[in-house]
């Protein structure tokens, strides 16, 4: 559709429930996941193309995103941004020296070599009521800290990782044993998914979309 129709869509709307709340609205805390609700609820009263309206999606920050996924039920959820620094050497014993250096090149140098690596973890609910978050923000950021971060920052992945004893860490592989460390810890809300970038340009993500 003309993207003109969106942007006036999403002004008007985003104006409507801004400068004239609803009672609940007036009562219930202003929460990003209410804000979508209601920001969502303003567009579909508005709406009127063939083109359907498939979700929203909120920045906080370049750090903290969340997202409304329409539907029956509706889906929100949130991703954060988490960063630690670490060493790895990618090689895999099955394969000769020569081997190794045709696959990996420069990553596999005997000593390492380091990445900062930035970790997003999205996490997903149904559509709770109104002024409920997804999960809460603290022991969010806490759980993935002590979990993950604390685990990897300023480590060898090779030789101080008990997990990457055996297992070439890839960031592939990195990816998976995140994902598995967080793994139903997030109590109502579900994991979704883990993406780990090694650099800007190259990023791992678990489970696979699309």
């Amino acid at each position: 559709c003309n993207i003109k129709l969106l942007d006036t869509l999403l002004r008007d709307a985003v104006a409507a429930t801004v400068n004239n709340p609803s009672g609940d609205a007036q009562s219930d805390p202003w929460t990003a996941e209410s804000l979508l609700a209601r920001v969502s609820q303003q567009c579909d009263s508005r709406w009127n193309h063939p083109a359907q309206i498939i979700g929203l999606e909120l920045d906080l920050s370049e750090f903290l995103t969340y997202r409304l996924v329409t539907g029956a039920p509706a889906m929100i959820s949130m991703t954060e941004q988490f960063e630690f620094s670490a060493a790895h050497r990618l090689h895999c014993d099955q394969l000769t020296d020569e081997e190794n250096q045709q696959v990996f090149g420069k990553c596999n140098h005997p000593n390492g070599h380091g990445h900062n690596y930035v970790v997003e973890v999205t996490v997903s609910r149904d559509q709770p009521d109104a002024g409920q978050p997804v999960i809460d923000l603290p022991t969010f950021e806490a759980t993935v800290n002590r979990l993950v971060i604390d685990r990897l920052d300023h480590k060898h992945l090779n030789l101080d990782e008990p997990h990457f004893a055996n297992l070439n860490p890839t960031v592939e592989n990195i990816a998976a044993a995140i994902h598995g460390w967080l793994d139903g810890q997030f109590g109502d809300a579900n994991l979704a998914r883990v993406r780990v970038y090694e650099t800007p340009k190259t990023w791992a993500e678990f489970p696979a979309g699309l």
